[in-house]
C-alpha cells in the first residue's frame, strides 16, 4: 500500500462516515478516491431507442483500474420505477460507449413507452463505497422503424453533393441501414440517356440524435459522372439488423447534375508533410472504381534556385467529400535533404492552373480549371504530444489530478521555451493540417513499461541526423530496438520521477544506485499529502495555497518538459550531430546542457530552481538545429 495514499484515503473515509452521522467506530466502506473525479458531461443517443442504438457517454473518471464500470438507468417507464444496468466499453478515461442489445432492452420490457430518468455511471471496487455520477435522459423504446419520406432537395447537385431528405424513422450503425433507392432516366448534356433502375445509396443522419433528417450523396453509381438531368422517383428502405426491411412511399424528383470544378486551395502556405485542401464541387474517389486526379500546369520557383516549367503534373489526393480532396505534400529523401516528392524541391512557390480529372467505368471527364498559387515554406517539425491515460492516473500520486489541464500546459510551455526560435510546433491534439507521415509523436505516460524506472527513452531507430524522418514516434514499442538489447518501450514516464522521493510507492521501480532528492519532497510533499481538489486553483479561497499549487505546477512542468525535450532532441539527431552515430549524449557533460546523460543533470537544473541554468543546447547543437529547422 502506498503510505501517503493510504493515509489520505483513511482520513477521507473517516470524515465521510462522520458526516453521514454514522458511528465513527462502526464498520464503514472506504471511499474510493481513485474514482473521486467521476462525472458525466454529456450523453449522445437517438430516440426512439431500438435494437442496436448507440450511446456515447462523455465525462471524467471512467477508469477501469479504479473498479468495475457500469451504466445504470434509473427512472420511470411504462407506469413503474425501474433500474436497468449494462456493462459499457470503456474507450478512455473520458469516453464510454455501448449499444442497446437484447439484454438491455429486455430489462425495460415492452416497447412503445417513454423512459424518463437518469443515465448513471457507477465505479465499484470490492471493499469500497461505490462512486456514481448521473445525467438526465429521456427516450422512447421502439421496435422496427417504418421510414417516412416527405421532402427531398435541392434540384441542382454535383457528384457526391449531399441531397437532404426529411421525414422520420431513419436508422444507422448497428441498428441497420437506411438507403435511398432511385428509379428513372438520366439525360446526359452531351447526348444520350441512361436508364436508372433501383440505384442505391446510403442515407446518413444529419445529426446523430435526430431520426427526422438525413442525406444521401449523388454518387457515380447512380448515373455515371457526366453532367446531365435525372428524372424519376426516390424512396427510402430501412434494413434492420435482424433482416426486417421496411420501405417508405416514393417521391417524384428532378436532379440537375453539374460539372466538376475547383474553387480554392488552402492554406496558401504549408511545408513538407503538410496537407493542401483542394476545395470545389463534384469530386469523386470514394470507391475503388472511381479515380480523381488534379493536373497542374505552370511554373515552380524553388527557393534559391532557377524557375522550373511544370506541365501535366498529376497530383493524387485523398477523397474527403464531394467538395474536398486533401493532397499530402509527401517528403522524400535526396542525399541529406528532404524534398517534396511531386515537385522535387524543399521550399518554393508554384504559380499556374489546376484542373480536376475524373474517371469512372472507362469514361474520363475534365472539370473546369482554376488559376492558383501556393507556397512551400521552410521545413517545420510538428510534434503531437500524446498524454496517455496512465499519465492522468499517475497525476494522483503527485496530488495534481484535479489540475491536469494546467499540468499539461506547464509541460508544453517548457518544451516551447526549450525549442524557442526553431521551427518546431508542439500540439496537444492530433494534427489535422499535417498527414501522419509529416509529424512526430512523443508519448508522456505514467509507469515505465520497461520496468527500469527510467525517466524517458527515445526508442526510434538509429540516429536521425538532418532530421530526415519527420514522422518519428517516441513511444509505444519498437521491436527493432529490443533486438539490439535496448529498452523497446519509448516515451516519458512520470512515475519514475517519484524515485527522488523518500515516500516512493513500492510498485515504482528505480535504477540501481539512484539517489533521492530531499528538495523533491519539500516541493511536492504538501500536495501529495493534501491532494489538490476542484476549485482550489487558480481562483481558490486560500491565496497562499493557490500560490503554492502554482509553483508546484511550474516545477512539475519544467521537470517533465525537460525530459520530453531531451528525448525529442535524440530523435532530431542529438547529441553530437556531426559525431559518431552511437554517440547520444554530450561528452564531456556541462552545466545547463540538455543533452547530457541523466546522471549529470541536477534536479535544480531540471526544475529551474535556486538559480540553476535551465537545460539548453551546447556545442554545435544550436547551430545544427537552426540549420535543419529554421523559422525563415
Amino acid at each position: 500500500m502506498r503510505a501517503w495514499y493510504h493515509r489520505l484515503r483513511e482520513s477521507a473515509a473517516l470524515l465521510g462516515a462522520c458526516a453521514a452521522l454514522a458511528a465513527c467506530g462502526s464498520e464503514q466502506p472506504e471511499i474510493n478516491l481513485c474514482a473521486a473525479d467521476l462525472a458525466i458531461t454529456g450523453v449522445v443517443y437517438t430516440s426512439p431507442v431500438i435494437l442496436g442504438t448507440a450511446f456515447t457517454v462523455s465525462g471524467t473518471g471512467f477508469d477501469v483500474e479504479c473498479g468495475q464500470v457500469k451504466v445504470i438507468f434509473k427512472g420511470y417507464y411504462a407506469g413503474r420505477n425501474i433500474e436497468v444496468e449494462t456493462i459499457p466499453a470503456v474507450e478512455s478515461l473520458n469516453r464510454i460507449t455501448f449499444n442497446a442489445d437484447p439484454g438491455l432492452l429486455g430489462q425495460f420490457g415492452s416497447s412503445g413507452s417513454i423512459f424518463s430518468g437518469t443515465l448513471g455511471v457507477r465505479v465499484l471496487k470490492t471493499g469500497y463505497a461505490a462512486n456514481e455520477a448521473s445525467y438526465p435522459v429521456q427516450f422512447e423504446i421502439g421496435g422496427m422503424l417504418q421510414p417516412v419520406l416527405s421532402q427531398v432537395n435541392p434540384v441542382d447537385v454535383t457528384l457526391y453533393a449531399p441531397v437532404s431528405v426529411a421525414g422520420s424513422g431513419y436508422i444507422q450503425g448497428e441498428e441497420g441501414e437506411s438507403v435511398a433507392i432511385l428509379d428513372g432516366t438520366f439525360e446526359k448534356d452531351e447526348g444520350g440517356s441512361v436508364a436508372v433502375t433501383a440505384a442505391e445509396t446510403p442515407v446518413m443522419l444529419a445529426e446523430v440524435s435526430d431520426r427526422t433528417r438525413g442525406y444521401f450523396q449523388f454518387a457515380p453509381s447512380i448515373a455515371g459522372i457526366s453532367p446531365g438531368t435525372f428524372t424519376g422517383t426516390v424512396r427510402v428502405a430501412n434494413r434492420h439488423a435482424d433482416g426486417t426491411v421496411l420501405e417508405s412511399g416514393s417521391l417524384s424528383v428532378l436532379f440537375i447534375l453539374g460539372s466538376t470544378l475547383v474553387t480554392g486551395i488552402t492554406p496558401a502556405e504549408t511545408s513538407l508533410g503538410g496537407i493542401i485542401a483542394i476545395e470545389g464541387a463534384g469530386f469523386i474517389g470514394a470507391t475503388m472504381e472511381e479515380t480523381m486526379t488534379f493536373m497542374v500546369d505552370g511554373t515552380a520557383y524553388p527557393y534559391g534556385g532557377d524557375p522550373i516549367p511544370v506541365s501535366g503534373l498529376e497530383l493524387i489526393g485523398r477523397f474527403v467529400s464531394g467538395g474536398r480532396v486533401e493532397y499530402d505534400v509527401i517528403p522524400t529523401r535526396v542525399d541529406t535533404r528532404l524534398v517534396a516528392q511531386d515537385f522535387g524541391f524543399q521550399r518554393g512557390n508554384f504559380v499556374g492552373t489546376i484542373t480536376p480529372v475524373l474517371e469512372y467505368e472507362g469514361v474520363q471527364i475534365y472539370g473546369f480549371p482554376m488559376d492558383t498559387t501556393f507556397t512551400l515554406g521552410p521545413v517545420k517539425q510538428v510534434v503531437w504530444v500524446q498524454f496517455q491515460d496512465s499519465f492522468s492516473r499517475t497525476l494522483r500520486l503527485f496530488g495534481l489530478r484535479a489540475v491536469e489541464s494546467y499540468a499539461r500546459e506547464a509541460i508544453l510551455e517548457k518544451m516551447r521555451r526549450v525549442y524557442g526560435g526553431l521551427n518546431v510546433d508542439f500540439r496537444a491534439e492530433e494534427p489535422t493540417d499535417y498527414y501522419p507521415g509529416g509529424y512526430a509523436i512523443i508519448e508522456i505516460a505514467g509507469p515505465d513499461p520497461n520496468g527500469k524506472g527510467i525517466f524517458g527513452y527515445d526508442n526510434t531507430t538509429g540516429k536521425d541526423v538532418w532530421n530526415l524522418r519527420l514522422h518519428d514516434k517516441v513511444g509505444g514499442v519498437n521491436a527493432e530496438t529490443q533486438e539490439d538489447g535496448y529498452p523497446g518501450y519509448g516515451g516519458v514516464f512520470i512515475d519514475s520521477l517519484l524515485c527522488w522521493s523518500d515516500d516512493r510507492p513500492e510498485d515504482v521501480p528505480c535504477p540501481v544506485g539512484f539517489e533521492k532528492e530531499p528538495t523533491f519532497d519539500a516541493i511536492f510533499g504538501p500536495v501529495r499529502a493534501n491532494e489538490v481538489v476542484a476549485g482550489e486553483y487558480p481562483a481558490g479561497p486560500d491565496a497562499a495555497r493557490v500560490a503554492m499549487i502554482g509553483e508546484v505546477l511550474r516545477i512539475f512542468g519544467n521537470i517533465v518538459g525537460d525530459v520530453t525535450a531531451h528525448e525529442l532532441g535524440h530523435s532530431f539527431g542529438l547529441a553530437h550531430p556531426y559525431g559518431a552515430p552511437d554517440l547520444f549524449h554530450n561528452e564531456p557533460p556541462g552545466p545547463g546542457c540538455l543533452m547530457d546523460a541523466g546522471a549529470y543533470r541536477p534536479f535544480d537544473e531540471r526544475a529551474e530552481i535556486n538559480g540553476a541554468p535551465p537545460g539548453s543546447w551546447c556545442g554545435d547543437e544550436g547551430p545544427y538545429l537552426h540549420t535543419i529547422l529554421p523559422l525563415e
